[in-house]
């Protein structure tokens, strides 16, 4: 029997072992097949390919990650492959890799204005995670809800991305997002907001905090403190009181008189009546005269009230206005994913679990 009569009778095992679901015996032929020198050269990156699925689907993952990289080597636009190699990383505890693997897949899908896949995302996030990898894990989540809007994940991410803020406004900035977002749950953040609302000057705010809270029981578990809902509405009523005077002096005040920093406050505060109109007029006009304590704060007060208004494209043009180096500059993005929501929410998929594994 000749060499090429050998090679025949191998080429036609394997694919009868193939199609038998014999993937064992299949991906050892195949091997062989490749070491051949009569293997032809057309042939070589499929039979490269189909080792390294073999060896996937019987769980072999470290030896299908060795034969989707050398196909990969010389096919390295293959996403398939890449994303193959990916999961199997993850499948071999090889978190690093993993993470890196499928973030150069999701950075040629958006390359090419395609959407990533969800499970690219879920096994990014789950790499991270593993690896305790905070900054990581946010990386993951932000195209998480940018595409796919699972509350489950905007909570995750804004608890992460709040973490280590010091400044009262900002981190009310974050629970804002989280109860637009119907993703506030913990009693202590209701709180927390109710007392970054009193102390921002908006008590009507903080009284659709407390509303929300009354109809969700958030403060009748068990664990909660006796008595902190009445103690908290006691607060804010009295607060009330002294605002809506200071609302009738700043309204009144002639326009070309105020401040800037008044006319801001007094948007600000027909921001928390849902007067959102007015709220637009005096903001607008408060950062056209200048003189603000705080411009950042003052276009993120701007962008939530138009995006009240349902004014999308004009809130994304004021969350854009805030500086790139402010310390508002990070939650203004997450704003800009929440005006975005819909738009990417047409084209992306269904969402139906947490993690992908």
């Amino acid at each position: 029997m000749t060499a090429k009569d050998e090679y025949n009778i191998d080429a036609l095992l394997g694919y009868v072992l193939y199609r038998q679901n014999k993937y064992k015996q299949a991906a050892a032929v195949y091997e062989r097949l490749l070491e051949s020198p009569l293997m032809p050269t057309a042939q070589v990156s499929e039979r490269t390919k189909a080792i390294a699925e073999m060896y996937f689907k019987m769980g072999d993952y470290p030896r299908a990650a060795k034969w989707a990289k050398a196909f990969l080597g010389q096919h390295p636009d293959e996403p398939q492959v890449a994303t193959m190699l990916g999961d199997a990383y993850f499948r071999m505890d090889d978190y690093k890799n993993a993470a890196a693997t499928m973030t150069a897949i999701v950075a040629d899908a958006e390359h090419d204005r395609r959407i990533p896949k969800e499970s690219w995302l879920r096994i990014i996030e789950d790499s991270y995670y593993r690896l305790e990898d905070v900054r990581g894990m946010e990386s993951a989540l932000v195209p998480l809800v940018g595409y796919f809007h699972e509350p489950d994940d905007w909570r995750e991410l804004l608890d992460l991305c709040s973490r280590d803020v010091h400044d009262e406004r900002i981190a009310l900035g974050y629970h804002r997002l989280m109860f637009e977002l119907d993703v506030l749950t913990r009693p202590d953040d209701y709180e927390a907001m109710v007392f970054e609302t009193l102390n921002a000057g908006v008590p009507a705010e903080s009284l659709q905090v407390l509303d929300s809270a009354r109809n969700k029981d958030v403060f009748s578990t068990p664990d909660s403190v006796p008595g902190r809902y009445e103690r908290l509405l006691k607060r804010v009523q009295t607060e009330m009181a002294a605002n809506r005077i200071l609302l009738r002096r700043l309204a009144t005040t002639p326009t070309d008189a105020s401040r800037g920093q008044d006319d801001v406050l007094l948007g600000q505060i027909y921001l928390s009546y849902g007067q959102y109109d007015q709220a637009v007029a005096a903001l607008n006009r408060g950062i056209k005269k200048g003189d603000v304590r705080d411009p950042d704060e003052a276009h993120m007060s701007l962008g939530i009230a138009y995006l009240q208004q349902g004014l999308r494209d004009l809130a994304d043009e004021a969350f854009r206005t805030v500086d790139k180096g402010s310390p508002w500059a990070g939650l203004a993005e997450l704003w800009r994913l929440r005006v975005n929501a819909n738009a990417l929410g047409d084209r992306s998929l269904a969402s139906s679990r947490r993690r992908y594994f």
